[in-house]
C-alpha cells in the first residue's frame, strides 16, 4: 500500500493513449481511473487536448453517475452464464441440463423472462428458477435492458473503456460484467 502502483499504471495508460492507437478496456475495481479522460490543469496543453479528444468511455453502477455499466445475459457464452448461476454440470445435472436446453430458446432474452418460464415447468425447471431467485439475479441493476452492454460499448470502437466496478449492491454484478468482457 502506498508504493505508487496505481499512479504508475495511470501514467502507463496515459502514455498508451497519447502514443498509440490501441483500443483498451480497464476493469477498475476501485474507481482509480475514472478521470483518465480529464487531464489535470497542469498538464501540457497539447497532451491535454489529445487526451480530451480521445474517445474515453467510463461505465459504472447507477450510484456512480457514470454511463451505465451493463451486461446482456442472453449474449454471454453458455459456460459464462452457468458460472453466474453457479451451476456445476455434474453436481447439478438436472438443473444444468435444463439450463442448456433453455438457452437454445431465442424468445427468452432476459432473466425475468427466464424465471417466469421456469416457474411453470417441471421439478428441475422450478429448481432452476429458485436458484436464479435465491442468487438474486432478478434484482441486479447490471442487466442492460434498453441500455448498451459493456461489450457493445467496447465493440462500438471506443478508444478506452473504463469499467468502474465499484458501487454495485451485489458484489457478483461486477464479476459477471468482467467475465462477459474477458470471455469476448
Amino acid at each position: 500500500s502506498g508504493s505508487g502502483k496505481t499512479y504508475a499504471l495511470g501514467l502507463l495508460l496515459e502514455q498508451l493513449l497519447l502514443g498509440t492507437d490501441l483500443r483498451m478496456v480497464v476493469l477498475d475495481p476501485n474507481a482509480d481511473y475514472v478521470q483518465i479522460g480529464s487531464p489535470r490543469p497542469d498538464a501540457p496543453a497539447e497532451a491535454a487536448q489529445r487526451i480530451r479528444d480521445t474517445d474515453v468511455r467510463v461505465l459504472g453502477a447507477d450510484s456512480t453517475g457514470a454511463e451505465p455499466l451493463r451486461l446482456r445475459f442472453a449474449t454471454m457464452p453458455v459456460h459464462a452464464q452457468a458460472a453466474i448461476l453457479r451451476l456445476d454440470g455434474l453436481a447439478d445435472r438436472g438443473e444444468y441440463n435444463q439450463f442448456l436446453h433453455l438457452m437454445d430458446r431465442p424468445d427468452l432474452l432476459d432473466v425475468h423472462q427466464i424465471v417466469t418460464h421456469l416457474r411453470q415447468g417441471d421439478r428441475d425447471e422450478q429448481a432452476l428458477a429458485q436458484r436464479i431467485e435465491n442468487i438474486g439475479l432478478p434484482a441486479w441493476e447490471v442487466w442492460a435492458g434498453a441500455d448498451a452492454s459493456a461489450a457493445e460499448v467496447v465493440a462500438s470502437g471506443a478508444r478506452l473503456t473504463v469499467c468502474d466496478l465499484s458501487g454495485f449492491r451485489d458484489p457478483h454484478e461486477p464479476l459477471a460484467v468482467s467475465l462477459d468482457l474477458v470471455e469476448r
